[in-house]
């Protein structure tokens, strides 16, 4: 038989106890929270635009998705309705740049990039000429010239970039696994680098 101590003892622990089991069970559920996938239901924005209801958008859905809302408009500075190379630049320097500090961190860089590794490479360190473990506006357009990827988003070659170009170039960066369609896996993992909240 327990004493009276031991009694108290074992009513303060259980409290405790419980309380760790959840401060546990939270921790958890929260990690699994971030590596957990947006459904469908849950990114109502991917399914309006999903017309035909397969869970995946059709480049023709994500063409009707991206001129209806116009996400990138503010990116043509002269406002002349295509982009140049130094809008582009600028566009996505300022979608990866995270904290708005007018530097990309290597960490900043490899979520911009996740999208573009494969077929673009991690080129942090080769892009970063001065050493400082960070890029400046400079160094990022410079490296994303060197890239190609202007030639290959520039499919007319008039050194412009229409709606048309620039929905496309998107189109094929997200489409990740190149089956021509952008599921909401690919959709939670790019939309949000390319200037959408995280679902």
């Amino acid at each position: 038989m327990k004493t009276k101590e031991e009694k108290n003892t074992l009513s303060l622990k259980l409290p405790g106890a419980i309380l760790a089991a959840l401060l546990l069970t939270f921790g958890t559920t929260t990690a699994t929270f971030g590596q957990v996938y947006a459904t469908n239901e849950e990114v109502g924005e991917y399914d309006d635009w999903d017309t035909n209801e397969d869970e995946m958008w059709t480049e023709t859905e994500f063409n009707t998705w991206y001129e209806t809302n116009n996400f990138y408009s503010d990116w043509d500075e002269n406002n002349d309705g295509s982009y140049d190379e130094n809008e582009l630049s600028a566009g996505f320097y300022n979608e990866w740049d995270e904290n708005n500090d007018n530097s990309l961190s290597e960490e900043e860089y490899a979520d911009g990039n996740s999208g573009w590794e494969e077929e673009y490479g991690n080129n942090f360190d080769e892009w970063d000429t001065n050493n400082d473990n960070a890029l400046d506006s400079e160094e990022y357009a410079a490296g994303l010239e060197s890239t190609g990827f202007y030639n290959e988003w520039d499919t007319n070659n008039d050194g412009l970039y229409s709606n048309n170009e620039f929905s496309a170039g998107l189109y094929d960066s997200w489409d990740a696994n190149d089956d021509d369609y952008i599921d909401n896996e690919e959709y939670s993992d790019f939309g949000y680098d390319y200037g959408f909240d995280e679902v």
